[in-house]
């Protein structure tokens, strides 16, 4: 993460190389990770402000602007999905994972995973952000990443933390954790239900 002690060119720097990973963050998240000023976020990347549902089913709108290193990205997406790509970011910094460790999924499917972080100790963590699922999909998902051949932990995410409890309450355990995502606002939520899967580290 920047520092307000590391010259504001690094950190916008390092805000680059994490959107290489991140694809996207809103501008929220950029002032609390990176200490960069608003106006220079907004100088220096892509930007679309868009009104979303954190909980797809009852949470209130809100509206946030998001940053991007291509423009398409943000011209074709959808806010649910800008949110959701966002957010599964908010889940690395949260951990604590280096981008290096850290592989996004591509394309979708209830088998398969938000992201893999993969740590160098050969663990393979499924991370999954959870905006609203059904509880049919809430229920395949969990069965899916309990696959311990596949994956050796499970970091499960969502925006609220009644839901949060909820779920780890029904479905924790052993390797599994379960955290509250903001990624509108400038200071962080903190933890919840259950202590993060693994030691905090520089997220670069």
């Amino acid at each position: 993460m920047g520092s307000k002690f590391t010259p504001a060119p690094v950190r916008v720097r390092q805000v680059a190389l994490a959107l290489e990973v991140d694809r996207v963050l809103t501008l929220a998240q950029v002032v609390r990770h990176y200490e960069v000023r608003e106006e220079t976020v907004l100088s220096h990347f892509p930007h679309r402000e868009v009104q979303f549902k954190p909980l797809s089913n009852s949470s209130p709108i809100k509206r946030t602007t998001f940053i991007a290193r291509e423009p398409e990205r943000l011209l074709w997406e959808p806010a649910w999905s800008l949110a959701h790509d966002a957010s599964t970011a908010e889940l690395r910094y949260l951990l604590g994972a280096p981008r290096q460790e850290w592989n996004r999924a591509q394309g979708h499917g209830t088998s398969r995973p938000d992201a893999l972080w993969r740590k160098p100790g050969g663990q393979v963590v499924a991370v999954e952000y959870d905006g609203g699922y059904p509880p049919a999909i809430t229920r395949e998902k969990f069965r899916a990443f309990s696959d311990r051949r596949t994956f050796q932990g499970l970091v499960w995410g969502t925006p609220s933390r009644a839901r949060t409890a909820h779920l780890a309450e029904r479905h924790g355990g052993a390797g599994r954790s379960f955290l509250v995502v903001d990624i509108t606002t400038t200071t962080s939520v903190g933890r919840a239900a259950t202590a993060a899967a693994g030691a905090g580290r520089t997220t670069g």
